[in-house]
């Protein structure tokens, strides 16, 4: 099928509010599409192939309880349960470990017991295209794929455009620095980080080309301790606001703003709520949402495999509400005006009609050209 996104119409998908009501409200809280950038909301509407009953899946991430985007990993399996109806098993294993990683995920194919085995972020992704040819009849989910290098018979991937969300908060940065100096402060020095840099840049940009910008990445995901020295070093650099995409080793960063009142940009969930006179918004991906869409796909037998790919586009990626609804940013309601919220709201859509194509770190084209249609009632 060509060049298709999976595509979600309604925008309080991107807020905690949002989720809560899914949990609450089952029926109709987000609709699918049918077309490239279309769609509307729907009722719940019965299956068109036979549900699967009594699914079981097992799900893999790093760092549950670490108020990051594994939280929201876990929010989307216990949201998947609640909704769908099925056993989701959540399992807390290092990503970052090899041998650690590959026995886990060889200990759930071999148990049989599992009709899907989620491996999410591009870590996994590494381990299940090795462990996915030993293991032919085991059906295996890359969630967030960073790439795919191999087209394998039994395995999907889900990829979010951050490139397209940092963009966004990109528009934002630039509209409230007041020294014309933005940072961008990344873990590992690798293609999905990169793509947060390259849309967070273009975003930067779009608004004032003359505004510079300072891009590093510590080369470790977990040490807060460097990665404040990283944010403090940039700080001194002149930089006022500085988005950050650090997992774990984020929070060095934000305990820097603090230190030195500056602003910052969180990351994937989220994060205002700890640093609420810092942080001035936060790039949300919704990697649990888009979980728990995949899920209701896959029972429904509307997935396919093959190396099959399904992206996540805008309506879902981009900035949270900066502090507005559950958003508890005071910050964000000092500096983010109507006009600013407007100017996002316009460039998003500009995204999602195609009038603003966002550079990427990763192949996009590629990947747009391969991608497949969810079409999707929760």
């Amino acid at each position: 099928m060509h060049g298709r996104r999976i595509l979600i119409t309604r925008r309080e998908a991107l807020s905690t509010a949002a989720k809560v009501a899914i949990g609450v409200a089952v029926a109709g809280v987000i609709a699918g599409v049918g077309g490239y950038y279309a769609g509307t909301m729907l009722k719940p509407a019965p299956p068109t192939k036979p549900v699967r009953k009594k699914v079981r899946v097992a799900v893999f991430e790093t760092g549950f309880g670490t108020h990051t985007i594994s939280d929201d990993v876990l929010w989307g399996c216990e949201q998947a349960e609640k909704i769908l109806g099925i056993k989701v098993e959540p399992f807390d294993v290092n990503m970052f470990k090899r041998e650690e990683a590959v026995t886990a995920l060889s200990s759930a194919a071999e148990s049989g017991k599992y009709d899907l085995i989620v491996g999410c972020h591009d870590g996994y992704r590494e381990w299940i295209e090795m462990l996915a040819p030993k293991y032919p009849d085991q059906l295996w989910l890359c969630h967030d794929a960073g790439a795919k290098t191999k087209n394998l018979s039994n395995v999907a991937y889900t990829m979010f455009k951050q490139n397209e969300g940092s963009f966004l908060v990109g528009i934002l940065a630039a509209k409230i620095t007041k020294t014309k100096i933005v940072g961008y402060l990344g873990h590992l020095d690798i293609p999905i980080l990169h793509d947060f840099a390259e849309g967070y840049k273009a975003g930067v940009h779009y608004v004032d080309p003359s505004i510079k910008i300072i891009e590093e990445y510590t080369g470790d995901p977990l040490d807060a301790t460097k990665m404040k020295m990283y944010a403090l070093h940039q700080f001194e650099r002149g930089v006022d606001v500085l988005f950050v995409a650090g997992y774990l080793a984020g929070l060095g960063a934000y305990e820097a703003a603090k230190e030195k009142d500056k602003i910052v940009i969180g990351v994937d969930i989220d994060q205002c709520g700890w640093y609420p006179d810092h942080m001035v918004a936060s790039m949300l991906k919704n990697v649990g949402l888009g979980l728990v869409i995949t899920l209701k796909n896959f029972i429904e037998g509307k997935m396919d495999f093959n190396g099959s790919i399904y992206i996540f586009g805008p309506e879902l990626v981009g900035p949270c509400d900066m502090g507005r609804g559950n958003c508890r940013s005071r910050i964000a309601k000092k500096l983010v005006t109507d006009e600013i919220r407007a100017e996002i709201e316009e460039a998003r859509e500009k995204i999602i009609r195609g009038e603003i194509k966002v550079p990427g770190a990763m192949s996009w084209d590629k990947y747009e050209k391969e991608a497949k249609r969810f079409s999707v009632t929760i």
